[in-house]
């Protein structure tokens, strides 16, 4: 009976032995195959984290251009809306202006107003006498002082004459001169000027050789022709009502 228990308990023993071994071989392996997906997993985290970094700086640089953006077009529409208001009460007080000098001085023209308004724009003519040169900005199609004008014309009866209308410059107090008081080289005057021709005489050579004969051709050179001095020489003028000297060549 005491034999037959020593066996089994032999056997319990090896078992237990046994059991407790391959727990120990299995947990080593388990541990050697963490190490293993730790080495691999490092580098995977590594390039994930790296994607994610750039990912927010990207979105953080992303951001405060939104931002920026944002506070530039808040200073834009104050600045605009600025300007607006400055604009409307700069028109009130010239709608203002405009109502006194027409009260004052019924007749006056546009250029006689911009003279009052503005006289630093107004230029008084250094070449001729009694003559103002308005800056041409009071004339083109976006001048809100030419539209007020004209919109003020246009209430009062029988000044549809006054209305100026776009145009990059003008006179002002004078009438534009008469266009035909100018010398026109290509009319009666040219004609006259042309009459007037230099005679000479050329030697113009018939032959080439040895003994090269010449033979005298006649020209006519106007005076206006060009420089003509400076191929055919000079030209001397004994009198203003005498004709000109033959040129010798």
């Amino acid at each position: 009976m005491a034999s037959s228990q020593r066996p089994v308990a032999g056997h319990r023993l090896r078992d237990t032995i046994q059991t407790k071994l391959r727990s120990e071989q299995l947990q080593k392996r388990k541990q050697q195959a963490g190490n293993a997906l730790k080495k691999v997993g490092s580098p995977l985290q590594k390039i994930n984290l790296g994607k994610l970094i750039d990912q927010m700086e990207t979105d953080q640089s992303l951001a405060d251009s939104l931002e920026k953006l944002n506070e530039r077009m808040k200073e834009e529409v104050q600045r605009q809306e600025i300007r607006r208001e400055a604009e409307a009460k700069s028109m009130e007080v010239i709608q203002d202006h405009l109502e006194v000098f027409l009260q004052e001085r019924p007749e006056a023209t546009y250029e006689d107003w911009i003279e009052d308004l503005h006289p630093e724009n107004a230029h008084q003519g250094k070449l001729f006498h009694d003559i103002q040169e308005i800056d041409a900005r009071f004339y083109v199609m976006e001048s809100d002082h030419r539209r007020l004008w004209n919109e003020t014309m246009q209430k009062i009866e029988d000044n549809e004459h006054r209305i100026v209308q776009p145009r990059s410059q003008i006179w002002g107090k004078i009438q534009q001169q008469n266009q035909s008081h100018q010398v026109d080289l290509l009319s009666d005057g040219g004609d006259e000027i042309s009459a007037n021709n230099i005679q000479g005489d050329l030697k113009v050579p018939t032959k080439m050789s040895d003994d090269t004969e010449t033979e005298t051709v006649d020209f006519f050179a106007p005076i206006n022709s060009g420089n003509s001095d400076s191929i055919f020489g000079d030209v001397k003028n004994k009198h203003q009502d005498e004709s000109e000297d033959l040129i010798k060549f």
